[in-house]
């Protein structure tokens, strides 16, 4: 029986990372690097101690761990750039600007050179909005650029005067890091809470009840900068700090991220050494972690 339940976790754990392309070995990694970061421990003598029934406990939360992902809409989870959805709709009306100034000049409303002179700043509009919607964070000058983009307006068939850029493009737009919103950021980070929800509702007994702990707690730092609860310190279990070491150097070492690049091991140890030396994170697993060298194999490589 319980094979059976093993099997089930990591199909239900593969269907949630398959809803998304660059979650797909996430998982995967983590539980893989997980099982040899346990077994190098016990080997050593180092760290945690884990029975064979506690080991297997703690990989059924890595494996559930993102099951709240399950309710996290796609369109978040998959936002590669800043706008989105909303790139299109934007693209779409700088082509009827451009329509409604041709449309202008053949009305003989404004002149050639007029036109011209509009089609050239909507065509610098058109490559600094492209532009700015790739980039991984914003510099000051490309805010002011947006800024005085805001400004521009032209008008309806009906004399409607209308922005070039809207109040949602203009929010998207001005993403200082990243692809997303705070709202949509509180939206992804909900999968936490969802998680908790979710395993709430199975009937684990005995010492499988620490796998809804384990797995929804993965997002919590130890100076309780973290999320959902703000936990801090001794609230935070061993366990649940190694599954958080784990899901951060996942989460920058991976190469299938789209909306942002992967960090070299050396960076992403740099990464948890400054995390853990902010009270982030439990030092003394982070350089087990990095002693180990479990990260230089990977499932995806």
């Amino acid at each position: 029986m319980e094979k059976v339940l093993d099997s089930l976790i990591r199909v239900l754990s593969t269907a949630i990372d398959a809803r998304t392309p660059y979650n797909a070995n996430h998982t995967r990694n983590i539980v893989h690097q997980a099982s040899r970061f346990i077994d190098w421990m016990n080997e050593t003598g180092q760290g945690i101690p884990f029975t064979p029934e506690k080991k297997r406990i703690f990989l059924m939360a890595a494996w559930l761990h993102d099951i709240g992902k399950l309710v996290t809409p796609i369109e978040i989870m998959d936002k590669s750039d800043r706008l989105g959805t909303e790139r299109i709709i934007l693209q779409n009306r700088f082509e009827r600007i451009k329509l409604l100034n041709y449309i202008n000049y053949l009305h003989k409303d404004i002149t050639w050179d007029e036109y011209e002179k509009k089609d050239r700043a909507l065509s610098d509009a058109i490559r600094l909005v492209m532009s700015i919607n790739e980039k991984k964070a914003l510099t000051e000058e490309d805010r002011e650029r947006i800024e005085q983009l805001r400004k521009s307006t032209y008008r309806e068939e009906n004399g409607q005067e209308k922005p070039w850029i809207n109040d949602r493009q203009y929010e998207l737009l001005m993403i200082n890091k990243g692809t997303l919103t705070k709202s949509e950021r509180e939206v992804m980070q909900a999968h936490v809470v969802y998680t908790q929800k979710l395993l709430s509702q199975v009937e684990f007994e005995g010492d499988y009840i620490n796998v809804e702990k384990w797995a929804s707690m993965h997002h919590e730092k130890l100076d309780g900068s973290g999320y959902p609860k703000g936990l801090k310190g001794d609230e935070i279990p061993p366990e649940v700090r190694i599954l958080t070491i784990l899901d951060i150097f996942d989460a920058l070492t991976a190469s299938d991220r789209p909306y942002k690049d992967a960090d070299n091991i050396d960076t992403a140890c740099s990464i948890l050494r400054e995390m853990a030396s902010a009270g982030q994170l439990d030092k003394g697993l982070v350089e087990l972690f990095i002693e180990s060298k479990v990260y230089n194999d990977r499932e995806d490589t």
